[in-house]
C-alpha cells in the first residue's frame, strides 16, 4: 500500500490515514462488490428508498475509506468518490498532447481550471460580488471575446477536452434535456453554447429580474394562504416551491406567464389585471399594454392558451422525468421495460413539439415588435427635428419587453443573420435593411435543436433543483427557530422595516422596494442557502476515465465511471468538523466561508469552467423566496424525523418537506 503523496493544493487533510482514504486498486475488481453485498445497508437503519448517495456515505464510514469501487451490470467498474482531492482532480484534469506530458497526481494547472472563485454576498461587498459574477457569466465584452479567442487557440494545441468527460449515463436524460444540451456537450461545442447563453445569467440581467421573481412570490404566498392556511391544511413545500420556480423560469427564460397555481395566474392578491413589468423589460405574457395591439378579449384568450400550454408542458416534464428515472434504475439492474421506453419516447416527442411551438411564438413576438418598432420610427421621422433627436436613441434599441433569455438568444440570431446578409450584399448600413430583418428571421433545423435543447435544460435544471433547495432550506429553518429569527432580523435590517411589515401583514407587493443590492447584503440568507446545498446537494456528477492509464495516488481510474458523491464530500468531518451533519449557516460567513466556498469540498454547482451557468440565478431566487417566507410565516415541520433524502434523476425530499404554516402576528 505504498501510495504516493499528492502535490495538489487542496484544503483537505491528507496526512492522516492516507492508505485508508485511498485504497490501492485491488487485484480482483469484484473484491469490494462482494464485500459490500455482505453489508446489508439496513443495518444502518436506512430504508430501501433512500438515495444511493446516503447509502454510499454509510459504506464509506463503515469501510473507513473515501473511495470505494464495485462492479455494476451494464456499466462496468464504478468508483464512488467521497474525497475532495480526487474530485478536484476529476474536475480539473485535461487531455494533454504528448509533448506536454501528464501529471498523474492532477497538480498540473492550466488557464481553464478553477476559474471560478465563487464569491458572493456572504463574503464580500456588492461590487466585488458583481465583479466575480461578471467574470464567470458575462462574455459580452470585446476584451472577453478576444481573450476567449486567444485561449481557444491555445487549447486546441494542447488540452482541448476534459480527461474525465460526462459519463454515458447522461444519455438517458436526453429525452428530457435534448442531445445538444449544455449539460452533455464537450469541448468547443460546449464553449460555443455557453458563450451564447452567458448574457442571460449576467449580473446586469439578474438585477433586472428581481421584481419578476418577487412578484411570483406574491402568488406563492397567496397559494399557501388560500389553499393551506385558510383550510388548516399542511403545506407541501416542495409542491409550492416547484410551482414558484417553474413559473419564474417560464417567465424569465421563455417570456411567458404559465401561472402554475390554483386558479391560474390570477391568484396573487396584487394581480389587479395587469402583470406587465415594462420597467424591468420582462414581457409577462399579457398584451394589454402592448400598444393596444390586441383587444382585451383577444389578450385574455391568448393568456389562457399560453397558461394551458404551459401547464401541459410542466406535466409532460414531470411524467417524463419519472419514467426516465425508472428506466435508469432498470438499466442499473440489467433489465429493460420496453413499454416504459416507448412511453418516454412519445413524451419526448411531445415535449420537443411544445418547445418548438414556444420558440415560434417568441419569433412571432419579435417580428410583431420589430414591425411596431419600424412603425414608430416612421412616425417619429415625420415629427420636428428636436423631437426626432430626442427619441433617436430610443428607436435604435429593441423594445423593452423582449428581454427574456429566449428573446435575447433569438435577437442574437437575428443580428448574426443580418450581419451575414449585409456582408453578402455589400451593404454597410444595417439600418437600411432592418425592415426585412424581422420578417426573414428563421432558424435552421440545427439551430432549432440547439435552442430547444437549452430551453429544456434551463427549465428542468432551473425549476427542479432550486425548488428542492427552497423546500429543504425552509424546512431546516422551522426546525431551528433561533436561525429563523436571525434570518428575519437580517431581512428587516437589510431590505427594510417597511417592506418586511407589509409582507408580514398582507403578503403582497413583495417587489415594491426590493432591489438586487439589498439582497446581496443579506449575508445570512446566503449562508442558509449554501448550508442547505451542502447538506442536501440537488445533483451529483458522473464522469468517465477515458484514459486507460489514468491514475490518482497510485489508484487506477482508467476505464471506470466515477460518481462524485457530493453528499459524502460535503459532510466529510475531516473538512467540515465534528458538526458536519448539523445545520450551521454561520460556517459560510466571513473568512472561513470564503475558504470553504472556494474549496473543492463544496461542489453543489461543480467547479471551474464547467460550473453551473445558473448558479447565481438559483441563489438569488432562493434568497428572495426565503426572505418572503420567513417574513410572512412561522412554521412547524411535520414528521421531520421521517423526511428522506431520495433521488429521482435529481435529489428531492420524499415527503415534500411538509410544514404547518402560521401567519406571523406582529
Amino acid at each position: 500500500n505504498d501510495n504516493t503523496n499528492d502535490n495538489t493544493n487542496d484544503n483537505t487533510n491528507d496526512n492522516d490515514n492516507t492508505n485508508a482514504r485511498y485504497p490501492p486498486t485491488p487485484p480482483d475488481r469484484h473484491w469490494l462488490f462482494g464485500h459490500i453485498k455482505s453489508i446489508d445497508h439496513k443495518i444502518f437503519g436506512l430504508p430501501d428508498y433512500i438515495s444511493y448517495d446516503v447509502i454510499f456515505f454509510a459504506w464509506m464510514s463503515r469501510l473507513k475509506s473515501r473511495v470505494i469501487m464495485f462492479e455494476v451490470p451494464t456499466i462496468g467498474r464504478f468508483i464512488v468518490v467521497g474525497d475532495a482531492a480526487l474530485a478536484k482532480h476529476v474536475l480539473q484534469a485535461k487531455t494533454k498532447s504528448k509533448h506536454h506530458g501528464e501529471n498523474e497526481n492532477g497538480s498540473d494547472r492550466n488557464d481553464d481550471t478553477d476559474t471560478d472563485t465563487d464569491t458572493d454576498s456572504n463574503t464580500n461587498s456588492n461590487s466585488n460580488s458583481n465583479s466575480n459574477s461578471t467574470n464567470n457569466s458575462n462574455s459580452n465584452s470585446t476584451s472577453t471575446n478576444n481573450s476567449n479567442s486567444n485561449r481557444n487557440s491555445n487549447r486546441n494545441s494542447s488540452h482541448n477536452h476534459s480527461a474525465f468527460p460526462k459519463a454515458p449515463i447522461y444519455n438517458s436524460v436526453f429525452p428530457l434535456v435534448g442531445r445538444k444540451s449544455i449539460l452533455a456537450l464537450e469541448g468547443n461545442e460546449w464553449r460555443s453554447q455557453r458563450r451564447i447563453y452567458n448574457p442571460g445569467f449576467s449580473p446586469d440581467y439578474l438585477r433586472s429580474i428581481v421584481s419578476v421573481m418577487a412578484q411570483k412570490c406574491d402568488r406563492l404566498l397567496a397559494a399557501c394562504q388560500e389553499e393551506d392556511v385558510d383550510r388548516d391544511l399542511p403545506t407541501n413545500m416542495l409542491a409550492r416551491a416547484t410551482n414558484l420556480t417553474s413559473d419564474i423560469i417560464a417567465q424569465v427564460a421563455f417570456g411567458e406567464d404559465w401561472g402554475n397555481y390554483p386558479g391560474g395566474g390570477g391568484v396573487g392578491a396584487n394581480d389587479n389585471g395587469n402583470d406587465n413589468i415594462n420597467d424591468n423589460g420582462i414581457d409577462n405574457g399579457n398584451d394589454n399594454n402592448n400598444n393596444n395591439s390586441y383587444n382585451t378579449n383577444a389578450s385574455c384568450e391568448r393568456e389562457s392558451e399560453i397558461r394551458k400550454n404551459g401547464i401541459q408542458t410542466l406535466n409532460t416534464f414531470r411524467e417524463l422525468a419519472l419514467i426516465i428515472d425508472q428506466n435508469r434504475k432498470h438499466l442499473m439492474n440489467g433489465s429493460c421495460n420496453l413499454r416504459r421506453v416507448y412511453r418516454s419516447w412519445r413524451l419526448s416527442v411531445a415535449l420537443d413539439r411544445d418547445m418548438r411551438h414556444l420558440v415560434q411564438r417568441r419569433l412571432d413576438s419579435i417580428r410583431a415588435s420589430e414591425r411596431e418598432h419600424q412603425h414608430q420610427q416612421q412616425q417619429q421621422q415625420q415629427q420636428q427635428n428636436e423631437q426626432q433627436q430626442q427619441n433617436q436613441h430610443q428607436t435604435t434599441n429593441q423594445p423593452t419587453n423582449q428581454k427574456d433569455i429566449l428573446s435575447l438568444t433569438l435577437s442574437g440570431f437575428l443580428r448574426r443573420q443580418q450581419r451575414s446578409k449585409n456582408n453578402y450584399d455589400g451593404n454597410d448600413n444595417p439600418a437600411s435593411s432592418s425592415s426585412s430583418s424581422s420578417s426573414s428571421l428563421s432558424l435552421s433545423p440545427d439551430d432549432m435543436e440547439n435552442v430547444t435543447s437549452q430551453l429544456k435544460t434551463f427549465y428542468f435544471a432551473g425549476h427542479d433543483t432550486t425548488a428542492t433547495t427552497i423546500s429543504w432550506a425552509y424546512w431546516l429553518l422551522v426546525q431551528h427557530p433561533e436561525k429563523m429569527e436571525k434570518a428575519r432580523r437580517e431581512v428587516r435590517d437589510r431590505i427594510g422595516h417597511e417592506w418586511a411589515d407589509n409582507v408580514a401583514k398582507n403578503g403582497t407587493n413583495t417587489r415594491d422596494g426590493l432591489t438586487y443590492e439589498q439582497l446581496q447584503r443579506c449575508h445570512y440568507l446566503d449562508g442558509v442557502a449554501r448550508e442547505t446545498l451542502r447538506l442536501y446537494p440537488p445533483a451529483g456528477s458522473m464522469r468517465c476515465a477515458t484514459d486507460p492509464d489514468s491514475r490518482f495516488k497510485n489508484y487506477k481510474l482508467g476505464g471506470s465511471v466515477l460518481h462524485l458523491n457530493l453528499y459524502a464530500i460535503q459532510r466529510d468531518p475531516d473538512v467540515w468538523g465534528p458538526d458536519a451533519n448539523e445545520f450551521v449557516p454561520e460556517r459560510f460567513m466571513g473568512d472561513q466561508g470564503r475558504r470553504l466556498v472556494a474549496s473543492h469540498s463544496f461542489l453543489p454547482f461543480s467547479r471551474g469552467p464547467r460550473d453551473c451557468i445558473g448558479k447565481y440565478f438559483a441563489l438569488l431566487e432562493t434568497k428572495i423566496a426565503l426572505a418572503v417566507l420567513v417574513t410572512r410565516y412561522d412554521g412547524v415541520a411535520l414528521e421531520a424525523e421521517n423526511e428522506v433524502y431520495t433521488t429521482r434523476i435529481t435529489s428531492l425530499p420524499m415527503n415534500g418537506c411538509r410544514v404547518k404554516l402560521r401567519p406571523r402576528v406582529l
